[in-house]
């Protein structure tokens, strides 16, 4: 017990310390956590969301060409499973103050934006929240063996000293070329990328979970993404968000489970 109390006042000491050099990202926090607070009065519309619930095989096929024998073939392949075990194995290393599991994205995530990124062979992806980048690894894989591409990921860190060392510790080196990382809150950094590239094919959104973080980058990224482009977001059955933005839009969304995680992937087309 004496040693957790320990770690606990060197984690909140640490804190502290990282908000003072970056007092903004503070004011960012504390914006999340009123959003936090304010989302237990919106209602989750779980029926809906089942209503759009489907296999993994069948929501990728929605959105892309392929069918469930390719599909299949791309998740089984050497290159995926050599990636999963450099992620799970360099993740495993980590100690100390770091970000916890439960930010993580999950490998259905990964292999579902591996595959997407395959089919649709976008010039340019765009994510945010990356953590360690195992979203981010699948994506660049993909784009790599495209041989075209480029993931622009936006990421405003946990507020822990050396949080620099963490953002994006499980991509491999040699799949970074095509990668362009930008630390910021995602509502503030997203306009300035997206004024300076052109062909966004897919985006994925994976950073804060509340109900007006979600439904403020659907808006911002969607008049600049492509006619046939995908929106990809993570712990989407959280709020109603991606719900009311697909019934603004007339669009039709497609989940898929996420068992471990209890939450859903939410996609949908423009």
């Amino acid at each position: 017990m004496r040693s957790r109390t320990k770690y606990d006042y060197r984690k909140y000491i640490a804190i502290v310390a990282f908000l003072c050099t970056k007092p903004q990202w503070g004011i960012q926090r504390i914006k999340q956590r009123i959003r936090q607070w304010k989302d237990r009065w919106h209602k989750k519309r779980v029926v809906e969301y089942n209503n759009c619930l489907y296999s993994f095989e069948d929501a990728i096929t929605s959105v892309t060409h392929l069918q469930a024998p390719e599909i299949k073939k791309l998740r089984a392949s050497a290159s995926v499973a050599e990636l999963k075990q450099y992620i799970s194995d360099t993740i495993s290393h980590v100690s100390g103050p770091s970000f916890p599991l439960s930010s993580c994205a999950s490998f259905i995530l990964g292999e579902a934006c591996y595959i997407v990124c395959r089919a649709l062979k976008p010039k340019v992806v765009i994510e945010t929240g990356v953590a360690y980048g195992i979203t981010t690894a699948f994506i660049l894989k993909a784009l790599e063996e495209n041989q075209q591409g480029i993931l622009y990921s936006v990421d405003l860190p946990l507020p822990i000293l050396g949080y620099k060392k963490f953002v994006g510790l499980a991509v491999p080196p040699q799949l970074k070329e095509r990668w362009r990382l930008h630390i910021g809150a995602a509502e503030h950094v997203l306009p300035g990328i997206l004024k300076t590239v052109t062909g966004l094919g897919i985006f994925v959104r994976d950073s804060h979970h509340t109900y007006a973080s979600m439904l403020r980058e659907f808006e911002i990224v969607w008049p600049y993404l492509n006619s046939g482009g995908l929106i990809i977001s993570d712990d989407a059955d959280i709020n109603d968000a991606l719900l009311d933005f697909a019934g603004a839009k007339k669009v039709t969304p497609v989940m898929i489970p996420q068992p471990e995680k209890q939450v859903k992937i939410g996609m949908f087309l423009k």
